[in-house]
């Protein structure tokens, strides 16, 4: 005998990929930049950012980070405009 209702397993909507991406050079802050102007809608969120003119000494002193989510084509994307060839 079965209790309760049987669970619903439809899928409501389409996964998406998630990344988090640290800022580490000016070049990364370029690569933002242009993520900003092509792919708005993929960012879901944007650290303060620091001075860019300090040193950077592990992950901690990182200048930012920003979150990305995205269908897997604007990730393909995004990849090439880093220089990653996924």
């Amino acid at each position: 005998m079965l209790c309760g209702r049987e669970p619903i397993l439809e899928r409501k909507s389409i996964p998406q990929i998630a990344v988090v991406k640290f800022i580490f050079s000016q070049k990364e802050m370029e690569i933002l930049e242009k993520i900003k102007e092509e792919y708005p809608n993929c960012i879901q969120r944007i650290s303060d950012i620091s001075d860019l003119k300090h040193e950077i000494i592990d992950s901690s002193s990182r200048y930012g980070f920003y979150i990305l989510s995205c269908k897997k084509e604007e990730w393909k994307e995004i990849q090439k405009l880093q220089g990653e060839n996924k």
